[in-house]
């Protein structure tokens, strides 16, 4: 709660610096919150999918820190297919507290720690491409992360918060 509270002052602070746009804002805010955890993930995730058996590892550690999110979070870690794996996120506690401010699109800001975690995932060393498909914070049911095994060393990850932010922030 208090990272969220920090956000929500910090937008609130730094917007009349801004120009009161709240699109340029958001994106520096996007910006902050992806630099605070991007080495840490960089380690974590890049490591694991380094390893042989890329795709299981990624998996095991997705479920292990399932504890760490707690009652605020509804998540589900599925594997349809043998060289998928998914993790659906049905209820967020970030985007409940910012909703509760009237300032759904600041939950945006949050999802930015996991660009870091897509990054990470290099397609020529693990063979594994990361996506992020939907998102509730930008009106979608769920939120939908993904890590896939690829042939291609140069595929890159696909992120709906990039795609539709740039896209039109205020329609969510």
């Amino acid at each position: 709660m208090a990272i969220c509270a920090v956000v929500l002052a910090s937008y609130e602070t730094l917007l009349p610096f801004f120009d009161n746009d709240k699109e340029r804002m958001i994106r520096e805010l996007h910006q902050m919150m992806r630099a605070v955890l991007e080495k840490p993930y960089e380690t974590i995730f890049g490591g694991l999918s380094r390893r042989e058996d890329g795709l299981d590892k990624l998996e095991s550690a997705c479920r292990k820190e399932e504890p760490f999110y707690g009652d605020g979070w509804d998540i589900e870690f599925v594997r349809p297919r043998p060289d998928l794996f998914e993790m659906k996120v049905h209820r967020c506690f970030y985007r409940d507290f910012f909703e509760r401010h009237d300032m759904l699109l600041l939950t945006t800001v949050m999802c930015a720690f996991d660009v870091n975690f897509m990054r990470a995932i290099d397609p020529a060393e693990s063979g594994l491409r990361a996506e992020r498909s939907s998102l509730m914070s930008l009106g979608d049911e769920e939120c939908r992360f993904a890590v896939l095994e690829t042939d291609d060393p140069k595929a890159l990850y696909s992120d709906v918060l990039e795609q539709r932010f740039a896209e039109s922030p205020e329609s969510a």
